[in-house]
């Protein structure tokens, strides 16, 4: 059914995949509604389950969506010659230029992954968990590529780094998806957000770099 939307002029399919953004940032899966959609989109909604089958399914390929235009338009800014934590930071503030282009797709985003998260929830939870998850091993493949461990200290296991790594960041987007709520991206202190992800890079800098790597501010 995809392919009969791809067939579809590229204005065209701009307007429904935006709709769709704009419906289910503002209330959520739950909540949205295909009327509204349509009506936004300027389509019947039969055309709509004609091209998506269901309002499920429209849905995940929304998220498929978003997910390749970040892979493909802000993955690939990262400077990959810099050390992990900088490619963080830099991941980081790509979020905060999508949020400031598409506060919508950004939304959308930040609801999905919540959503992705209650795999409780029968509908798209399970479904949206595995693409998460996907996503997730395939973005921590690209971030961690090509690291130079020379910036370790010797005692310290390659292996358990990058773990430790990654379950300091997985643990703060929880906190900081949690801590999101129903907000809006104009209500989000996105610096502070910047702010307080420095602050872990700092600990964790101190702890598994030797003294010639740290940054002299962070050791002020």
């Amino acid at each position: 059914m995809r392919s009969k939307f791809f067939n579809l002029d590229e204005e065209k399919q701009t307007r429904i995949i935006n709709a769709g953004l704009k419906e289910f940032a503002l209330n959520g899966y739950d909540g949205a509604k295909t009327d509204n959609i349509v009506q936004e989109a300027g389509i019947s909604k039969g055309l709509l389950f004609h091209y998506f089958g269901t309002k499920k399914d429209f849905y995940l390929f929304l998220f498929e969506y978003t997910v390749d235009l970040c892979k493909n338009r802000y993955l690939d800014e990262i400077n990959m010659d810099e050390d992990i934590f900088e490619r963080l930071k830099q991941n980081t503030i790509l979020k905060k230029k999508l949020m400031a282009q598409n506060p919508d797709l950004f939304n959308f985003l930040i609801g999905a992954s919540a959503k992705g998260l209650n795999t409780l929830d029968k509908e798209v939870g399970p479904e949206l968990a595995a693409k998460i998850e996907e996503f997730r091993k395939e973005a921590y493949v690209k971030m961690f590529s090509g690291l130079d461990f020379s910036r370790f200290k010797e005692e310290v296991d390659q292996q358990k780094a990058i773990e430790l790594i990654t379950w300091t960041i997985e643990g703060f987007q929880k906190k900081a998806l949690a801590e999101h709520g129903d907000k809006k991206v104009d209500e989000l202190d996105y610096n502070g957000f910047v702010n307080d992800l420095e602050e872990y890079f700092k600990l964790l800098r101190r702890s598994l770099y030797k003294d010639a790597f740290i940054p002299d501010h962070e050791n002020s």
